[in-house]
């Protein structure tokens, strides 16, 4: 699960809609392995937040998503 802050939304208010978006998909029986939360794709100046979720079949997805990087942010 990624949480996405277009440009002016608060890390407090991304936190607290990650936090409602996880209990929502518990109550549906699905399980996150990986969230991160952020600014990762912004506008200049622009609020609201995207939500992007991905099926995980293979587990060496979830190792090349925490593999260290060297990129500037992530």
């Amino acid at each position: 699960m990624l949480v996405n802050g277009l440009g002016s939304t608060t890390l407090m208010e991304l936190y607290s809609f990650q936090y409602d978006v996880m209990r929502l998909l518990e109550l549906e029986g699905l399980s996150i392995k990986f969230c991160k939360v952020g600014n990762l794709m912004t506008s200049c100046d622009m609020s609201g937040i995207s939500l992007t979720l991905c099926s995980v079949k293979d587990p060496r997805w979830l190792d090349y998503l925490n593999a260290p990087t060297g990129a500037f942010t992530w």
